[in-house]
């Protein structure tokens, strides 16, 4: 049996290890929901993904976007 290490995402400007923060937002018919690395210390915010779901009519439009690797 092995033990393996998460990989740490350390932050820029004071070296501490960053953690993962969900946030939505609600606008009418549209939510945006953001995955980002958030440092504790300096609150330093490094998007990592975005999803935003939008109602048009009977239709839901989906769409992810990558931050991070752009």
């Amino acid at each position: 049996m092995s033990i393996t290490k998460r990989n740490l995402v350390m932050c820029p400007r004071c070296g501490t290890s960053l953690q993962m923060a969900v946030e939505s937002e609600h606008r009418g018919k549209e939510v945006i929901i953001s995955y980002s690395h958030l440092c504790p210390v300096c609150r330093y915010k490094e998007m990592v993904e975005q999803i935003n779901i939008r109602l048009n009519g009977d239709k839901i439009y989906i769409v992810k976007q990558y931050e991070k690797f752009k």
